[in-house]
């Protein structure tokens, strides 16, 4: 299998002026391409080489597959929305773990502080990124408000435990 077989390949973009990260989620089997910017930008250039990028993967990796033709879905404002210069980077993370477990992107600026801690806590637990259980699911398939997580029980949590004295160590 090659990366043509999945259904879902996300690419962060980086911006270099203005500095900033964006989002492009191809979907190789429906052909579509969908781009999204915390900060409204359209994505058009992006589309375009992610569309080029894609034929020409296809024809190394699948020269016997019929040609797509792309189409291209800029998200705009139908994004989520950062309203500072700064969170663009969470809103990509939490959009790509959203995009790739199939949930809506539901989510606001109040949300991200408590973004950075599910962030930490996934990542000081031993998961990058998706750990189920650091989620709230509602039964429409919605994101619920946040909660802070503790971490799984195979490690103990460092935002609560005292610290542990390590054997040869002084301080």
């Amino acid at each position: 299998p090659t990366m043509l077989d999945q259904d879902i390949l996300l690419f962060p973009i980086h911006h270099q002026m203005p500095l900033h990260w964006s989002l492009c989620a191809v979907y190789p089997h429906s052909g579509h391409i969908h781009y999204f910017d915390s900060l409204g930008g359209l994505g058009a250039g992006v589309m375009a080489n992610i569309a080029q990028l894609m034929t020409d993967l296809r024809g190394r990796y699948a020269p016997a597959a019929p040609p797509v033709a792309w189409t291209t879905w800029p998200a705009g404002r139908s994004s989520p929305q950062q309203l500072n210069g700064v969170d663009c980077g969470i809103f990509l993370l939490l959009s790509a773990d959203l995009l790739a477990e199939t949930l809506p992107l539901l989510f606001t600026q109040r949300d991200i502080p408590a973004m950075r801690i599910k962030i930490g806590v996934s990542i000081l637990g031993g998961c990058i990124w998706y750990c189920p259980e650091l989620w709230c699911v509602d039964e429409q398939r919605r994101l619920s408000r946040w909660t802070v997580p503790t971490l799984p029980s195979r490690s103990p949590n460092p935002l609560t435990s005292s610290p542990q004295a390590t054997p040869g160590l002084t301080s």
